[in-house]
């Protein structure tokens, strides 16, 4: 067997198989969505450190912020009052989430049990391009839903 062969079939190998590892990682965070967990508030204040082009900055004392998560043209709007299901996407594309509702909070979840949206009455996420089946909307009062291109 020649050297030169065995060799490149083990890096070709290892290519694939840091592809697939990078797959995962990605379906692992784009299936978890962003936390959605309701903020919690303590009396300490937190800092922030903020690395840019020059090195670290600190920003003020306060609390935590969500980034902001820029959306485009909007594609779909789904509207609703308490819980019920809203169907399927299939995007081939990543797509912006957007919600808002008079009730104190909401959920969005999957077919599969993973939580795309927990607790805040009004924000976006992310979604990455995928199948996400079988979406519920659990609220108390009326809601809307808006699919946004992502930016």
């Amino acid at each position: 067997m020649n050297v030169r062969h065995s060799l490149s079939g083990i890096l070709r190998f290892r290519a694939k198989a840091a592809s697939v590892a990078l797959l995962l990682v990605a379906a692992i965070v784009a299936g978890c969505g962003a936390s959605g967990h309701p903020s919690t508030t303590s009396s300490a204040p937190v800092q922030h450190t903020i690395t840019g082009a020059s090195g670290p900055a600190s920003s003020a004392l306060g609390h935590a912020t969500a980034p902001v998560i820029p959306a485009g043209r909007l594609l779909r709007t789904i509207s609703g009052t308490g819980s019920r299901a809203i169907g399927s996407l299939s995007e081939k594309t990543a797509i912006v989430l957007q919600w808002s509702t008079a009730g104190p909070a909401i959920q969005i979840l999957t077919g599969h049990g993973f939580l795309l949206v927990d607790g805040q009455p009004g924000g976006r996420i992310r979604l990455a391009r995928g199948d996400y089946p079988a979406l519920k909307v659990a609220a108390h009062g009326p809601w809307t839903i808006q699919l946004r291109a992502a930016r």
